[in-house]
């Protein structure tokens, strides 16, 4: 927890620092994900999970070609399970997330990393094996009566192309939070968020 407390700081105080000197843009951005997870062990094979994103982005210029990029956007992460004999699952978990990310722009195209940080809001289960069909809600938390532990955290990638105030572009978010309740997870237990996106941002 303390890891989290300081890398919210460090985010936050990235921002501040930057809002006195740079040039400001924002603009909202919206896009289509596949999500998957990493574990240390698993029964099934596991597939990518068609879901979205939506938020809005804020451009902070350092210069002609560098700047810092953060927002907030509501992120759709998970996975499915399609097994031909046993049946099919999926997970819906949905995320508010803020990335920072150092961004180089040059001759219309752009490129940028940085690290993020997202906290669970809502989820649901789905599942259906051998005819026998069950859906509920996740509860985030990290005790032992919770499903998912709240705070995500990773670095995240991106490139596009500039097309006047329209951005188009491709991601890939790397999780490096074990998403297992601290209450319930064995020491060499993990599981974390993989999301491979591509999508579109109209600057104002």
């Amino acid at each position: 927890m303390k890891q989290i407390k300081k890398l919210s700081l460090f985010l936050a105080f990235s921002i501040m620092a930057t809002i006195s000197f740079a040039q400001l843009n924002i603009g909202v951005k919206a896009g289509f994900n596949l999500a998957n997870i990493n574990a240390s062990d698993s029964e099934f094979d596991t597939k990518f999970l068609p879901t979205f994103q939506v938020g809005a982005i804020v451009d902070f210029g350092l210069t002609d070609n560098l700047g810092l990029q953060t927002g907030i956007s509501f992120m759709g992460k998970g996975f499915k399970i399609d097994e031909e004999i046993l049946g099919s699952a999926t997970s819906n978990q949905y995320y508010l997330q803020v990335p920072v990310n150092l961004m180089y722009k040059n001759n219309n195209f752009f490129i940028g990393a940085g690290p993020y940080i997202g906290y669970g809001i809502s989820g649901k289960y789905k599942s259906e094996f051998l005819g026998l069909e069950e859906s509920d809600d996740y509860e985030f938390g990290n005790s032992d009566e919770d499903d998912i532990s709240p705070i995500d955290f990773g670095i995240g990638v991106q490139l596009g192309v500039m097309l006047g105030q329209i951005r188009i572009g491709a991601g890939y978010d790397l999780g490096l939070a074990n998403t297992i309740p601290s209450d319930k997870r064995a020491d060499d237990e993990y599981i974390r968020n993989n999301v491979i996106n591509v999508f579109a941002a109209f600057m104002f």
